[in-house]
């Protein structure tokens, strides 16, 4: 199947209208393009045609969970996503679901551009200044048995050009 990488879309999911329309307002403020779901069945089939630079995810889904959703597209074939969690809740079981299930970061809701606007941007410059395209640069074989360090540091690594081979042990 062929996947569209697209560095310049945010994927926006949340099942409130109003955090959605909060959500592409400060996409569209960063300069960036989106693709708004209501759902995350809607989002996780809409990833088989396009890779977003990003998933800006709700953790509250309606009928789902966002850390579900996360988990599912951190589990699926191909390079590590970048996911941000949406959140109203700032208990600490909340937050370690959101870790658990791969997101990189999460931020409160209602969202304010001081917060996401800084991380839409550093995500976008980091895969602008990516010196070559993923597979044509040195190879790297990246062994650890945390799931956490190799999504994070080898979705860095591939941003940076380098062909990524992971490995638990």
């Amino acid at each position: 199947t062929y996947v569209e990488s697209t560095r310049d879309l945010v994927f926006i999911v949340a099942h409130d209208e109003a955090v959605r329309a909060t959500a592409v307002d400060l996409v569209h403020q960063a300069g960036l393009a989106h693709l708004a779901f209501d759902s995350s069945a809607a989002c996780l089939a809409a990833l088989g045609d396009r890779a977003p630079m990003l998933v800006l995810l709700d953790l509250d889904l309606g009928a789902t969970r966002g850390d579900e959703c996360c988990r599912a597209i951190q589990d699926r074939d191909g390079p590590p996503m970048p996911v941000i969690m949406m959140t109203a809740e700032d208990a600490p079981h909340e937050v370690m679901h959101c870790w658990r299930a791969g997101a990189y970061d999460f931020l409160p809701k209602p969202l304010r551009g001081a917060q996401l606007l800084p991380t839409l941007r550093a995500v976008h410059g980091a895969k602008a200044r990516a010196p070559r395209p993923i597979g044509s640069g040195a190879n790297v074989l990246f062994c650890d048995d945390s799931s956490f360090y190799r999504k994070t540091i080898g979705a860095a690594l591939e941003h940076c050009g380098y062909h990524v081979l992971y490995a638990k042990t």
